[in-house]
């Protein structure tokens, strides 16, 4: 079986603990956002979403996400960038 790419899915709904967002970025023009997530106890990790200006519903997970297992909230925004194309060309200050 294939891990699956959100890292809040937990097979036992009981376990899951929801992540806390420390940070959400855009892109330039508001159809990308990168989440920086924490788990408590589990580490850190990120989730990229998009959305699309004609559908209604808003913010959709593009799959793109790595397990909150990184020791630090540094190791998953170098992670993040190394994933995501446009975070590189936002301001540095941005993270």
């Amino acid at each position: 079986m294939n891990p699956h790419a959100d890292p809040d899915r937990s097979e036992n709904a009981e376990d899951r603990q929801r992540p806390v967002v420390i940070i959400s970025v855009e892109d330039d023009i508001g159809l990308h956002c990168v989440d920086i997530l924490e788990i408590s106890g589990q580490g850190f990790g990120f989730r990229e979403f998009r959305r699309d200006p004609e559908d209604p519903h808003g913010w959709r997970p593009t799959g793109l996400a790595i397990n909150c297992t990184l020791s630090t909230y540094d190791q998953a925004v170098v992670k993040a960038r190394s994933a995501i194309q446009w975070l590189n060309e936002l301001q540095r200050s941005a993270l």
